[in-house]
């Protein structure tokens, strides 16, 4: 049996597949002959198989680096669920939990194990990684390794010397997100010079991207009531709490922020993955993991900030591979919400110089390196900063440059001491009969009289000595505190440790700060720019991400299907007026602005780079005002189709000019046709119906409805039974080919897609019975 060919034995027995997904296929082989493979792959592409199906053929374990707990707890989850032997260690876990994972990993019994780049710091655990080194090495979401990726992490910078220290052999980089310049980043902070980068699966040709104009907030409501009159899963994705809270007020649906309690983000979350039809309202907290194959809509309530970002999210629509679709509510004043948050993740220097010279005064005075201060306090603190989000910029960049290091939450110590002599508590609790009695007891045991003084101790210690869960020690602590001991808990934020106190000044590049916010805006610029573009959507942003398609266009988007191109046409009265006024302004600062800041300054906006540059004074500033930028910017594109303007400058940061024939239609010597005319207002209306393959319509028409809900609520009714998505028992696809083959035994199901060896024996049985009763009551023999 060749090794293709075990790969796709393993692939139909522990995923329950028949088939690789586009692109799969190469990656998997090159992995298994043992390649260093950097593998961007879309959002549903299925990129988690192409590292977890090569692990299980590998003779060790697969060190997977995860960058969230929930992300990581999804993943082992279904894998658990096929009968796959993996795990994680984490911080939520109690020390007896922990001791199992280790326990099974070190005899061999775990064949991926997940853990988040903090752990990498742990000299216990770089230590029992060295006694029991992987056979390959794993980087989830590698863009967060780079400083030109969206979402940068000083955790992740540190894998390389990490994989250097402990000669680790076979390395994968995976990632939804890198850009070319992410992508040679991510091998060069791997110190990996000959990992090769393959970019793969971004066409998905069952997604429908259409943009809406919408100019009020009303309108995107509208919309949205509109849209959800048709039930469907439904992810609404919004830029700030703010609007999150709004929408969801509006819309009676399931809301989802950072600022929720953990149990409310858990509830919410829970609900979203076990309702059969839900609608969930969310910042970009929400979705990572998230592994629901059914979702039929995203809607983008705001413009994101980047095109990675967008093409992440927007792609949770539609995994299971049926039509769905993603909608953009354009809005122009959504930039300012993104330049805000560039300005706040991308600090002057300043503040970074204001942050340091803080840090080392609260040092001085409080004798020690070590500071418990929370970001919004230093927030108070640093004259100039503007918000603790900006602090919390400000930490990353000392944290890179080495000037600081930032501790765990649960490294944090509190202080735990009796108020009375051991012995006399231990008689309050004569036997270990309630969970106070055992907590004592076994604190008691592990500190004596150490306790008289107090000791200094984590949450974790606590967990570990007494053999209690975490919320039982918190709520046992809570129940004694005052009358048997005393609690000073530990600082709830996290700690910061000054490793070169005595430096006043800072030796950083912040040219290479200025840099990154260029890219930023560049990347804000480019997401605009996909908002207003005449072309096939999805082909845009394939062309972002660097994969090559040879004129391939979706046919489904809302460009690919509508008739908006004009025939080109000789402008004359008010078009003409607009073009010349279009021409004057790049000829006016010829080499010097792209696209978006001349609509942005002849159409009166109030930007920070307008206002930066004088733009304002200008007088053509505001001459097109009664045009939103959207429209300048199209005209602007046909002119360049025209070739009356023409580019220079860096590809990544193209500058216009004004061609000679450009000056000759200016000065009025000569005519051009051109692509371009006023728009009609826009309005928001009812979302048109998908025009998709007509595939989901063609398997509805031989599916008997009555089955189908029954094998649904048998679904449901087991997902709640195991606290499990309802995917993982099985996916719409696998409910709708048994509702339509109808089989009552396992031979005869068999054949269907998402049924492995696993659910084979565990689940199916129990639909037979289902089908069985069906067709007695209906006298159907097939």
């Amino acid at each position: 049996m060749t090794v293709l060919d075990r790969a796709a034995e393993t692939l139909k027995q522990s995923f329950g597949y028949d088939r690789f997904l586009e692109g799969q296929e190469e990656v998997v082989s090159r992995l298994i002959e043992g390649e260093d493979l950097c593998v961007i792959m879309p959002t549903g592409a299925g990129k988690s198989l192409c590292y977890q199906l090569p692990a299980l053929l590998a003779d060790g374990y697969t060190l997977i680096v995860s960058p969230l707990i929930s992300l990581m707890k999804d993943q082992v989850d279904a894998l658990v669920e096929r009968g796959i032997e993996a795990a994680y260690i984490n911080s939520t876990q109690s020390n007896a939990e922990r001791q199992s994972v280790l326990s099974r990993w070190q005899s061999g019994r775990v064949k991926l194990l997940y853990v988040a780049p903090e752990r990498l710091r742990l000299q216990g655990f770089r230590r029992m990684v060295q006694q029991f080194p992987p056979a390959f090495l794993v980087v989830d979401e590698a863009h967060c390794i780079s400083q030109w990726g969206h979402d940068f992490r000083p955790d992740y910078a540190r894998i390389g010397d990490f994989i250097d220290e402990l000669q680790i052999g076979q390395i994968g980089a995976f990632t939804a997100t890198a850009t070319p310049i992410v992508q040679d980043d991510i091998v060069r902070q791997l110190h990996r010079p000959g990992m090769e980068a393959y970019v793969t699966g971004f066409t998905r040709p069952n997604l429908h991207f259409s943009v809406r104009n919408t100019s009020r907030n009303e309108d995107k409501l509208q919309f949205l009531r509109s849209l959800l009159k048709d039930p469907k899963p439904t992810i609404i994705y919004a830029a700030t709490r703010k609007n999150v809270d709004l929408i969801g007020d509006e819309l009676q649906c399931i809301r989802y922020h950072a600022g929720l309690e953990d149990a409310e983000r858990e509830e919410a979350q829970n609900r979203f993955m076990q309702d059969s039809c839900p609608v969930i309202v969310a910042t970009n907290a929400f979705g990572m993991g998230i592994d629901r194959p059914d979702i039929r809509r995203v809607v983008h309530y705001n413009v994101p900030g980047s095109l990675e970002a967008y093409y992440q999210e927007a792609g949770r629509a539609g995994r299971d591979g049926e039509d769905a679709d993603c909608y953009l509510l354009f809005s122009h004043q959504d930039r300012y919400i993104h330049e805000f948050f560039i300005e706040m993740s991308n600090p002057p220097e300043y503040v970074v110089h204001a942050t340091w010279q803080t840090l080392t005064l609260m040092a001085m005075q409080e004798g020690s390196a070590h500071l418990e201060v929370t970001q919004a306090e230093l927030a108070q603190r640093v004259s100039g900063a503007k918000s603790d989000q900006q602090i919390s910029a400000v930490l990353k960049i000392l944290e890179k440059n080495g000037y600081l290091e930032r501790g765990y939450r649960g490294a944090n110590r509190g202080r735990l001491a009796l108020l009375m002599p051991p012995e006399q508590v231990l008689g309050r609790f004569p036997a270990p009969t309630t969970q106070r009695a055992l907590f004592i007891r076994q604190i008691i045991r592990a500190f004596g009289n150490q306790l008289v003084d107090g000791v200094e101790c984590t949450y974790e210690e606590l967990e570990r000595e007494s053999r209690l869960q975490p919320e039982q020690v918190k709520r046992v602590i809570r129940a004694l505190d005052g009358v048997e001991l005393t609690w000073d808990p530990p600082f709830s934020g996290r700690g910061v440790n000054l490793l070169r106190p005595d430096e006043t000044t800072l030796d950083i590049d912040f040219s290479e700060l200025k840099r990154h916010t260029e890219m930023e805006q560049r990347r804000l610029d480019l997401m605009f720019d996909y908002s207003n573009t005449t072309g096939c959507r999805q082909s845009y942003i394939i062309g972002y991400f660097g994969q090559v398609l040879d004129g391939w266009v979706c046919q489904v988007c809302d460009r690919c299907r509508s008739h908006e191109h004009h025939a080109a046409h000789t402008p004359i009265g008010a078009e003409l007026q607009l073009v010349r006024t279009a021409l004057s302004a790049v000829k006016r600062y010829d080499n010097r602005f792209g696209k978006n800041r001349i609509a942005q300054m002849l159409t009166g906006s109030r930007s920070r780079e307008i206002f930066a540059n004088k733009l304002h004074i200008d007088t053509l500033y505001g001459l097109l005002a009664n045009f939103d930028q959207p429209t300048v910017i199209r005209l602007i594109e046909a002119l360049l189709n025209a070739r009356c303007l023409d580019t220079s400058g860096d590809t990544r940061f193209p500058c216009l000019r004004i061609t000679d024939l450009g000056k000759s239609v200016l000065d009025g010597s000569r005519q051009v046709p051109i692509d371009f005319s006023i728009p009609s207002t826009d309005h928001a209306g009812a979302p048109a119906p998908s025009r998709g393959t007509g595939r989901t319509e063609q398997r509805s028409a031989a599916v008997d409805d009555d089955l189908l809900v029954r094998l649904r609520e048998l679904r449901d009714e087991l997902a709640a039974k195991r606290r499990v998505p309802i995917y993982q028992i099985f996916p719409n696809k696998t409910l709708q080919e048994l509702a339509a083959k109808r089989p009552v035994t396992i031979a005869e199901a068999r054949s269907i897609s998402g049924i492995g060896p696993y659910k084979e024996r565990v689940v199916l049985p129990l639909f037979l019975e289902v089908i069985k009763a069906w067709r007695t009551e209906t006298n159907r023999a097939t």
